[in-house]
């Protein structure tokens, strides 16, 4: 769990769970964040991403892709 490492996520989503684990099929890994949002009409409900992970050549770098309500997120 990485709590406090970000100013920014912690504010907006409280209940936080990073999970990190290798790739059953390839040699990079998976990260699946679970939290919890609040809706401005104060309805609160859990939320998970499903992201691959590959290292890059460059030290403490990693490429992040996840499809996300239809949305193709792909970070560096």
């Amino acid at each position: 769990m990485a709590a406090g490492a970000n100013a920014a996520y912690d504010q907006q989503f409280h209940d936080q769970l990073q999970l990190f684990y290798a790739a059953a099929t390839s040699t990079g890994m998976r990260y699946d964040p679970v939290f919890r949002v609040e809706t401005l009409n104060e309805r609160k409900f859990w939320c998970t991403r499903h992201y691959r992970v590959c290292k890059l050549p460059e030290p403490g770098t990693f490429h992040r892709t996840v499809r996300d309500n239809g949305v193709a997120s792909d970070e560096r």
